[in-house]
């Protein structure tokens, strides 16, 4: 294989076994790009996102889980690389903003949140209150809600042995 991708759910996992398979699979020479794509729409900086923040913090407590977005994070998966045998590692950036409406972030937080976090019979009064605290924002300039978008690709190659 001369490519693998391996996206956002690497928090998830358990990274050392990962990077050690996929250079395994990976033919000499070949790559891997571990893509982190954005924060949470809940860590964002945006008077919309910290007021989102708030109103989670309100349902479930902290909420300041990065899901592997951090530089942290970042630095320890490109120790991880560099220890399972990958070379010229680097890291290329790009940052995007995109809009987004309620129903975006609604969405979003649904895929996030386990039903034993948020049952199917609060569901609507959950989305209520995003709405209710997203709508506001939406309409300060009457563009809508921008969303933030840094993404990160950590390069790494299999050596040619």
């Amino acid at each position: 294989m001369g490519l693998l991708t391996v996206a956002n759910a690497l928090h998830w996992m358990d990274a050392a076994a990962v990077f050690t398979a996929a250079r395994g699979f990976l033919r000499p020479g070949g790559g891997i790009a571990v893509i982190t794509h954005g924060r949470p729409l809940w860590l964002g900086e945006q008077d919309w996102a910290l007021g989102l923040r708030n109103y989670l913090e309100g349902w479930f407590g902290p909420v300041r889980a990065a899901c592997g977005t951090d530089e942290q994070t970042l630095l320890e998966r490109r120790r991880l690389l560099e220890a399972t045998g990958f070379v010229d590692i680097v890291v290329l950036e790009h940052h995007f903003s995109v809009p987004v409406d309620a129903d975006f972030v609604i969405g979003h937080l649904y895929s996030t949140l386990p039903p034993r976090r948020l049952p199917d019979d609060r569901r609507d009064q959950f989305a209520a209150g995003v709405r209710a605290v997203l709508g506001p924002h939406a309409s300060l300039r009457g563009d809508g809600l921008v969303e933030d978008v840094p993404v990160e690709v950590l390069v790494g190659r299999r050596p040619m042995d």
